[in-house]
């Protein structure tokens, strides 16, 4: 083993993580401008709040239906290749949505086409290889990796909405489209079977004790990260989708409601290394329950901004629901890489993004719902609360999250 790690480049694992980041700063940072086009596309074609926040919603099914036959993928075909699939569809479902004219075309190219390239460029992909190189720091470079997103949506939500309002929707698409088949350079360039070797160049390897899917379904602690996945995605999904046209219904302009999204994205990226650095030291509990507390106070100030849409109110939106964004995923994606590290890590990930996905579903389906139904979004703010409450109780209240 020493040997083996000797003779790794110096550069190598400084390119690995910033691969990763590039990724996800790309892929994902585009597919989390939703927000900034749907006002545009309510406009354009007269859809209630609801039909348009499906589309969203049916994104984050496919990210959870998906995520099983991901995982499979990764521990079969290797990073690069799963990659290469997750950047084809997202340039697909950007490309797909410059010519579409139907609801079902933007659910089939933003929903299910670009949920599943999500998958492909997300957790899935990334936790098993940072888990090659980085086996002592995986919370806090997976809080990295993860902050890659929130990074992305502050450089492409403002560039997309002045692209809306100058161009048009359709030409902010295929701009979209063209950033991510940028990343085939990375594709091309690096030397993949050396990278998806690892540190010890040996590969991730047969299970060290035997973990299935089958048999990972049977633990408790499994199920546990699953429900606090859905409802953690839940309370969240029920007014991110929403966000820019929320801010806007306050009194902002689009491009200041956009803009704010993006910084908190930034925030996002800060608030995903504190708070995976806060967890391999003072335990993921600890650092759970700060980022759920900054998520609910973030919450109230959003709420507050109805009632006086000051724009200085909305640094602290940033510096409270952006710093705490994203922020459990990378948590509990560590604790399973920790638990779980072996040739089914992928598929145990996937299975962990059903929860994801269908509670990013569920809540984005919900907030167009009760914003349609009550004309307000007060309900969503209710449910984004309880959701809150009721994801954080297992980690106090059962005996094995408290262990870990």
């Amino acid at each position: 083993m020493k040997e083996a790690s000797a003779t790794v480049p110096r550069w190598l694992p400084g390119a690995v993580l910033s691969t990763c980041f590039l990724f996800a700063l790309v892929g994902r940072g585009t597919a989390e401008t939703f927000s900034v086009f749907l006002l545009p596309l309510q406009e354009a074609f007269g859809w209630d709040r609801a039909q348009i926040t499906g589309i969203y919603g049916v994104a984050a099914l496919a990210v959870g239906c998906s995520g099983p036959f991901v995982g499979y993928l990764s521990d079969r075909v290797g990073p690069r290749r799963l990659y290469a699939i997750g950047v084809t569809a997202m340039a697909m479902a950007f490309l797909g949505s410059v010519y579409a004219t139907e609801l079902w075309h933007f659910y089939l190219a933003l929903g299910i086409c670009a949920g599943f390239a999500s998958t492909c460029l997300g957790n899935v992909a990334q936790t098993p290889l940072i888990g090659l190189w980085f086996r002592d720091r995986v919370g806090t470079v997976l809080g990295a990796i993860g902050g890659a997103t929130g990074l992305g949506t502050l450089l492409f939500a403002p560039a997309a909405q002045i692209l809306i309002e100058t161009y048009g929707y359709r030409t902010a698409f295929g701009a979209l489209a063209g950033t991510v088949l940028l990343l085939v350079l990375p594709l091309a360039l690096l030397p993949w079977s050396r990278i998806a070797a690892g540190r010890d160049g040996i590969g991730p390897g047969p299970a060290a004790i035997g973990w299935t899917l089958r048999r990972a379904s049977r633990e408790p602690v499994l199920w546990a990260m699953f429900f606090v996945y859905f409802l953690t995605s839940t309370a969240v999904s029920v007014i991110q989708p929403q966000m820019v046209a929320y801010l806007v219904e306050a009194g902002f302009v689009p491009l200041t409601a956009a803009t704010a999204v993006g910084f908190a994205g930034l925030a996002a990226s800060v608030g995903q290394v504190l708070f995976g650095w806060l967890a391999d030291r003072l335990g993921r509990r600890v650092s759970l329950s700060l980022s759920y507390l900054s998520t609910a106070i973030g919450l109230g100030i959003l709420m507050l901004l109805a009632v006086q849409p000051s724009p200085w109110l909305l640094v602290p939106y940033v510096l409270t629901f952006g710093l705490s964004l994203g922020s459990r995923g990378p948590l509990i994606a560590s604790l399973a890489q920790r638990l779980y590290a072996g040739s089914a890590l992928g598929r145990v990930l996937g299975f962990l993004l059903i929860g994801m996905g269908t509670g990013s579903a569920f809540g984005s389906w919900l907030g167009g719902v009760l914003h349609d139904e009550f004309g307000g979004y007060q309900a969503n703010f209710i449910v984004a609360w309880v959701s809150i409450a009721v994801a954080l109780a297992p980690w106090w209240l059962s005996r094995d999250l408290r262990r870990l």
